[in-house]
């Protein structure tokens, strides 16, 4: 009889201990679950917010393809304005150019009628001015 309450409670401790067991493996499985759900919702996250970054760059990109067009057509019609002031620049150095010789003509006309018979140097009309065009923007 002693033997078989030995037993016993042998069987006893081991069953105490199964559960133990049982309710542990339990336990870590529950936290497990709660483990694996958290980092499932920190993957959704961190999809949620590449997403909405990867649409962040892609407008940007856009708006900086789009300013970056601007910018070359304004260099273009920068660049034609430029072009435009230089030809006038030319222009107008060509009419200085001409307008002294005249005038250099003039004086030298006017010198030559006063030592001849002091008489007064004729009169030149003024030749109209051409006014510049301007820059068509």
């Amino acid at each position: 009889m002693e033997q078989r309450n030995r037993l016993q409670h042998q069987l006893e401790q081991r069953n105490a201990e199964l559960a133990s067991l049982h309710a542990e493996r339990g336990a870590s499985h529950e936290h497990l679950r709660l483990v694996e759900d958290r980092a499932h919702q920190q993957v959704d996250h961190a999809r949620q917010e590449i997403k909405v970054l990867q649409q962040r760059i892609e407008r940007e990109q856009r708006e900086h393809d789009k300013r970056i067009t601007q910018l070359i057509a304004l260099q273009e019609e920068l660049l034609t304005a430029v072009r435009t002031a230089e030809q006038q620049a030319a222009h107008h150095a060509g009419q200085v150019v001409a307008m002294e010789a005249n005038l250099n003509h003039w004086r030298s006309q006017a010198g030559s009628s006063k030592r001849a018979a002091g008489k007064p140097a004729p009169t030149a009309k003024a030749k109209p001015r051409h006014r510049a065009k301007k820059a068509i923007k």
